[in-house]
């Protein structure tokens, strides 16, 4: 069994009753993850609409396993905001396709927990949610795009 730092939070799922499969869908790497499966998704829908060039979705599929998840919790710690953290993080990364980002996600950024509700069941039955993502009503992405 693992040993844990019992002064800080546990769940009863990370240590009494979580196979280590279990813990992996609740993690934090895990869940960065799915949030890059949705905003390339986006990403998908946005181009489709006309919103994003070529170049741009290129850039983000390109640099969407890329993630440096230390560097999310350093520009966390001066944003205070996961999401934004995560944003800006994957920007860097994909600096062609990064600042586009904003987008169709900043209307809907301060939701992550509404995303990994809606992405959970559908990433365990091994279907995640790229066709459904990219077939997000075009006329709810620009009205988003047009919002900022």
């Amino acid at each position: 069994m693992k040993t844990f730092n019992f002064s800080d939070y546990l769940s009863p799922l990370t240590w009494r009753y979580g196979s280590s499969e279990m813990r992996y869908i609740f993690s934090e790497e895990n869940k960065y993850k799915l949030w890059r499966k949705i905003w390339v998704a986006l990403a998908q829908a946005e181009h489709n609409a006309g919103l994003l060039n070529d170049e741009e979705l290129a850039d983000l599929k390109k640099n969407e396993c890329d993630l440096n998840i230390e560097r999310i919790l350093e520009i966390e710690n001066d944003t205070k905001h996961d999401v934004v953290a995560a944003i800006r993080e994957f920007a860097e990364k994909a600096k062609i396709g990064g600042n586009s980002m904003w987008i169709g996600i900043y209307p809907f950024y301060n939701m992550p927990d509404n995303i990994v509700t809606i992405a959970f069941p559908i990433y365990v039955n091994n279907q995640f949610m790229g066709v459904a993502a990219a077939d997000l009503s075009v006329d709810a992405i620009k009205a988003a795009s047009l919002s900022k």
